[in-house]
This record gives C-alpha cells, structure tokens and sequence, in this order.
C-alpha cells in the first residue's frame, strides 16, 4: 500500500533554482531561487512589491509555469502534475476571490464544491471554516455588507474549506483592521501548529517577524538570506545608538569612535553622533567612557535595538517600501 502525498516523507515544499521571466520583460520576477518548507512550519516571504513574492507562489500553486528550474509540492512537480497539487493546496490569493452577491456560507459552499467536498459535508464544513475565522455569526449576511478585513476572513476560509496540507497566503493582511489582523495570525498559527505547511508572502516586517518560524528576505527577484527572523537578526543586525553632545565633535575624536563600531558607521553632525554597532549592550559603555575621556559632555542618549527592518535595509541597500 503506497502512502498518501499528505503523509509522504520529505519536505512540503521544495524549490530549486526556480526562475521566471514574462514574455517582454528583459528582467526575470524569480532569478533561480530555492527554498525547502516543513509540515507544520509557516515559511515568510518577505520584500516589496515587485520582489517577485506573488510569482513564487503563482508558480507553487500552479497558476504559471516556471521559465526554469522546479518546485514540487508533497513530492509532486507542480509543472508535470498541477491537478494532484491542486488537490492538496489552499489557496488565499492578494487580491479578495469572494462573491459579493452571495452570503458568507454560499461563498464557502460555492467553493468546498469545486473542491469536491461531499454535498453532505459542506455544510458542517462552512460553518467549521466561518467559526475558525470568527465569522459564524454572520454566516447568512452578503458579503457585500462585510467591511474590508471580515472579507480577508472569508477569503481564509474558503481557501482552508477543505482542509489543504500546504496553504498559500499571498499578502493576506492588506488593508485590514487590527481585529482581523489578529484572527488572521491566530488561525495561521492553528493550522501550522496542526501540521499544514504555510507560505506568507508580506511586505510587513512585523508579521514575519511575529508570525513565521522562517523567512525568506526577497529582492528583485532574488533570495538574499533565509533563516529564523531571531537568527537573522543576530547574524545581520546592528544596534543603533544616537548621542546628543555639548558641541560638535573634531575629526579625530570621530574616528576614536570607529573603534566600537563597524568601519563606516559613525555618523557625527552639529551636536550628535549616530553610530551602528553590532551590540550596544558590549560597547555602549566603552564608548561613553571614551567620550568622557575626551571632555564630551553627553546630553542625551537613545538605544534603537536590531531589528529585521534594519537587517532588510542591510543586506539590500533600500528600505522596505510599499
């Protein structure tokens, strides 16, 4: 007796030297990226718009080809078997895939049916995705009555309706409320925590680093590191001290300071000095001592920890723009 793609060994996600380019475009959206995704683990995306983060999930759940390399998902190429890795996927795409017209528990019987849930079970299955997402109480409402972020929350569960081994969420926060946010992360951490596999696409630092075990840092098409969101910060981060002193500083007195920070990373202007450290906690009070051995009168001191949005500014040169 064979296993089922669900309970195969292995990785749910396997991409290698994935790579699209779009007929006219000189310059490829995925520019041979790879990446692995566990069971239970909520994989992030991570970059602008325009890194190419919605071309890999397109690719993943078999929406486009790509130009190069392969992805496979439960073990199956997503290019050579798309109707099996249909099958398996959810799918909760940028932009709101729900029908206006209809009631919240007719879009989600709607969908279950494409899925080809029993007619039996539909129903039991709607009202399990709608209390999931909290909206149970509105099961009967049109969706056209539904403010922005209650959509985003049906949009979740008609891509969850038939319980998929791997869910993919491209920016699925865009515009909601704080509440919806946060049934948004909750749930997703439920159905990781149950053993599906996710992809979370977003241009939110805070959500990869608050919501996903792992991330990918995307730019242009490119990886340009993977890891915990912890791990990266420790590895790629630098703590940020600002000073405000007495007077500006002399040249050499500046340079004094390049000892307890990275070459390059000490900014002084009228009055205050900006430095990048890689521990503030190891070198702050070296370098107050050394500006009090100098006769620098400190006036005010501000601590900026490491953060991922300081690792992405790092490692790509920009700041994360929407």
């Amino acid at each position: 007796m064979h296993d089922s793609p669900e309970s195969a060994p292995g990785p749910a996600i396997e991409a290698e030297e994935l790579s699209k380019t779009y007929p006219g475009s000189g310059t490829p959206a995925l520019d041979r990226i790879s990446f692995t995704v566990q069971r239970g683990e909520i994989f992030g995306i991570l970059g602008p718009n325009g890194a190419g983060k919605t071309t890999a999930v397109s690719i993943l759940s078999t929406l486009i080809r790509p130009t190069s390399g392969s992805a496979r998902v439960l073990g199956m190429d997503v290019s050579r078997r798309p109707s099996e890795v249909r099958r398996l996927i959810g799918i909760v795409p940028q932009e709101i895939a729900i029908y206006p017209g209809l009631t919240a528990r007719q879009n989600l019987v709607f969908f279950g049916s494409l899925y080809g849930i029993p007619r039996g079970m539909l129903a039991l299955r709607a009202d399990d995705a709608l209390k999931l997402v909290g909206l149970e109480n509105r099961a009967d409402a049109r969706v056209s009555t539904f403010s922005g972020g209650m959509q985003r929350r049906l949009n979740l569960a008609a891509g969850i309706i038939h319980s998929p081994a791997v869910l993919l969420l491209d920016e699925p926060t865009v515009g909601v409320d704080p509440q919806s946010r946060r049934f948004i992360f909750e749930n997703v951490n439920a159905l990781a925590r149950n053993g599906m596999a996710v992809v979370y696409t977003t241009h939110y630092m805070e959500e990869a680093e608050e919501l996903c075990t792992r991330i990918a840092v995307v730019d242009e098409g490119r990886i340009v590191a993977t890891g915990r969101p912890r791990d990266l910060v420790r590895e790629h981060g630098e703590d940020r001290i600002r000073i405000a002193v007495e007077s500006s500083l002399p040249g050499d007195l500046v340079h004094g300071l390049d000892a307890f920070a990275e070459t390059g990373c000490v900014k002084a202007g009228a009055g205050v000095i900006e430095m990048r450290v890689r521990s503030a906690h190891d070198s702050l009070a070296g370098v107050l001592e050394f500006l009090r051995g100098k006769g620098v009168k400190v006036l005010s001191l501000d601590l900026k920890p490491a953060s991922l949005e300081n690792v992405f500014i790092k490692l790509t040169g920009k700041g994360l723009r929407d």
